[in-house]
């Protein structure tokens, strides 16, 4: 449940993204201070600049502050995205009831993603095809790496086995 409920690869996308945009913004900084006429250590090209409206003859840096500004923006996004991650509770916050949670979805199905209810649109179809509708079969069709049926988790827990095996002996 936790596998498939984590989000975590988009914290480390803006975890990243917020990293670079903070090194891009004092970079940015930088730049701007040492085009200053207090510093001249640089003049920056009138293509990344436009004029000041009440002081023509003023560069103003504005490619260089629309980095520094984007850095916070960047920067906000990965405290909300943590702040919604920490208030979420995991699946059904029943983690750690599954002989609850299997009796729950026996009464009311949670097959968001299968159609629980269906109409059979001939009677040639057999009343054998509703079994397909159900939370087992649903778990069960689920085979590929990661997956949820058992004969995945299985072969998973086989392979974190064998990695700790070998971690142990190279200890």
């Amino acid at each position: 449940m936790d596998a498939v409920s984590e989000r975590d690869f988009v914290v480390e996308f803006l975890s990243v993204a917020t990293l670079l945009m903070i090194h891009l913004s004092k970079m940015a900084e930088d730049l701007i201070i040492y085009s200053t006429s207090e510093f001249g250590f640089l003049t920056l090209s009138d293509t990344y600049c436009t004029g000041s409206s009440m002081m023509p003859q003023k560069k103003n840096p504005d490619s260089l502050e629309l980095i520094r500004s984007k850095a916070g923006r960047v920067f906000g996004r990965l405290a909300a995205i943590l702040m919604v991650l920490k208030g979420l509770p995991s699946t059904y916050n029943k983690d750690l009831q599954v002989n609850r949670c299997y009796k729950a979805s026996q009464q009311q199905p949670a097959l968001s993603t299968d159609p629980s209810s269906l109409c059979l649109p001939s009677p040639l179809f057999g009343s054998d095809v509703s079994q397909v509708f159900n939370v087992v079969n649903s778990v069960e069709q689920y085979t590929a790496m990661g997956g949820t049926a058992k004969s995945s988790v299985t072969a998973q827990i086989e392979q974190l086995r064998e990695l700790l095996k070998k971690l142990k002996e190279q200890a």
